[in-house]
């Protein structure tokens, strides 16, 4: 990857310092210690748990540097270039971060109520702020020191949130775009939750088809 960007002039981070511990290391879904072959790291707790970790010791490499963060995952399809929207409405939403949620029912979204489903951490935007900074350095922490080795990072991201979980719900934009929340006492942070219109799932997109019986929203 590193020898694409440079010859293409493209900005990177070198990887030099980014290491797993624990002696895991992936390729292809498959632990490199495992020379037989026979056990996928997402079904090993412990090598899941510490890739997870490095995912958030990047990102809150990357916040340190200044930079705010769009984190989507290689399973994530962008039917639009999301960037400029996210732009505008995160900064009149005043967040630290906003995620995207596993909610299904759009009558639930309207009424505020898909704070009680999964947030999904395949669509994470994050600002530089010490509060984002804090709670990512948390997340790898426990990741690196949970003893439930079932426990993956979306599981330990919910965990933390919830326990600090406020009650009142701010929304932003006149189509509730988005949905804001500031965490309870012990962790100082406001997060937002985007919309499952723009940012659908696989399932509010290709099973329910939410596009388009509420053509008035275009997915992201």
């Amino acid at each position: 990857t590193e020898k694409i960007c440079q010859e293409n002039n493209v900005p990177y981070y070198s990887d030099a310092n980014l290491q797993y511990t624990h002696e895991v290391m992936a390729t292809g879904g498959t632990p490199l210690h495992d020379a037989a072959q026979t056990k996928k790291t997402t079904n090993d707790g412990r090598a899941f748990q510490q890739i997870g970790a490095l995912k958030a010791g990047f990102l809150s490499y990357l916040l340190k540097q200044g930079h705010t963060v769009l984190v989507s995952d290689v399973d994530v399809t962008w039917l639009k270039d999301p960037r400029i929207w996210l732009r505008g409405a995160m900064g009149e939403a005043e967040v630290d971060m906003a995620t995207s949620t596993d909610c299904l029912h759009a009558s639930n979204w309207d009424i505020k109520a898909c704070w009680s489903t999964p947030f999904n951490t395949g669509i994470l935007y994050l600002k530089p702020t010490e509060h984002t900074k804090a709670f990512l350095e948390e997340w790898r922490v426990k990741l690196e020191t949970t003893e439930n080795k079932n426990e993956h990072d979306q599981d330990i991201f919910n965990r933390m949130l919830r326990a600090h979980e406020g009650v009142s719900v701010e929304t932003v934009g006149d189509a509730n775009e988005i949905q804001v929340k500031s965490m309870g006492e012990g962790l100082k942070l406001k997060v937002g939750l985007l919309s499952m219109r723009l940012f659908a799932s696989g399932h509010a997109y290709f099973v329910q088809k939410l596009h388009e019986r509420t053509p008035t929203y275009e997915p992201l």
